[in-house]
């Protein structure tokens, strides 16, 4: 690895085994809130990388309002073990500090991180399941404040990716927390021939035999996953997304519309799962009921057909982001051979 002073380079992932973090082997699940991220540091290192490391963790997302997708708490020392098993944490440590709270922050390090941490000024690390399963941990160790400092500021997008590429872990945990609905997805699978895994809280929102399309849904907050096959592969567009969508809303959802007055639709092109896809996002409205919400929609090119899905939620008045995504956790267990 080349030796460039203060540039952070992202290290190989390491995954602890568990003798290195507790002892014993790992029984319980992450716990908190899945937008937490709770910051493990010294109030003298704290103090000196907090404005950049903020800023690094901002994240805002129109739903159609803006929101923050994450929270920090700091944790002080006295306080690490209660949050040692939050979902989300980062652990900040100057490796020539002595105090109590860096000795515990370097005992994750081996001697050869060390070592290459001293060349390099500052360096990253990432651990999965560190003290429970579905957390993610995000170690900061640098030679000085303001080594990590200058780090955190010129790489904050390797710490944003971090946390928004990984929640997905904890996401899955908590949406099969209690299991799958089985008799549902054997239902899904006989009547619209998509293999999914329905979560034990869903249900049967409608089956359509015309458009070949199953939707399932849960309550509080109401959370919808729609799914069909279409043999044309030459729909294979945008356009036809939208109409789709719009077509599904006005038969089974009451009237739904994708809204575009306040947020454009976002369109991309994919991979999902390894398939050529396309995606939406955006907003629906209800003129009717006077109701409406985020949306995410993927049309996937999966050998000779076909495969639309399509998440979205009703949650009035609170965060929506992490919602959206437990739709998105479900779509993605889809198998698609």
């Amino acid at each position: 690895m080349k030796s460039i002073n203060f540039r952070i380079l992202f290290a190989i992932i390491i995954t602890l085994a568990l003798s290195s973090c507790t002892g014993s082997k790992i029984k319980e699940s992450a716990i908190g809130k899945i937008e937490e991220i709770a910051i493990c540091s010294s109030n003298i290192v704290y103090s000196a990388v907090e404005k950049n490391l903020l800023d690094a963790l901002t994240v805002e997302v129109s739903m159609p309002v803006k929101e923050s997708v994450f929270f920090t708490v700091f944790v002080t020392l006295d306080r690490l073990h209660i949050y040692k098993r939050e979902k989300n944490i980062i652990f900040i440590t100057n490796i020539n500090r002595n105090d109590e709270y860096s000795q515990i922050i370097n005992g994750f390090l081996t001697k050869e991180d060390i070592e290459q941490i001293k060349k390099e000024g500052a360096l990253f690390f990432s651990i999965f399941d560190g003290f429970a399963k579905g957390q993610n941990i995000f170690i900061i160790a640098g030679v000085s404040e303001e080594a990590i400092n200058k780090a955190i500021a010129e790489r904050a997008d390797a710490i944003k990716k971090f946390f928004m590429d990984n929640t997905s872990r904890s996401l899955e945990m908590m949406v099969y927390f209690t299991g799958e609905n089985k008799r549902l997805s054997r239902e899904i699978l006989d009547k619209a021939n998509i293999k999914i895994k329905a979560p034990s809280d869903f249900e049967t929102a409608f089956y359509d035999k015309e458009l070949n399309a199953y939707a399932i849904a849960a309550l509080y907050p109401f959370r919808a996953v729609t799914m069909m096959t279409v043999s044309d592969t030459n729909s294979f567009s945008f356009e036809w997304m939208v109409n789709m969508r719009n077509l599904i809303g006005r038969k089974h959802f009451g009237g739904d519309y994708i809204d575009t007055q306040f947020l454009k639709i976002e369109k991309q092109k994919i991979s999902f799962n390894g398939y050529p896809a396309l995606e939406i996002k955006g907003t629906y409205a209800n003129d009717e009921k006077h109701y409406g919400g985020p949306f995410i929609s993927y049309l996937i090119k999966a050998g000779n057909r076909l495969v639309f899905l399509d998440g979205h939620i009703f949650l009035p008045g609170e965060k929506k982001y992490f919602k959206l995504m437990e739709t998105k956790t479900i779509m993605n267990s889809i198998n698609l051979e």
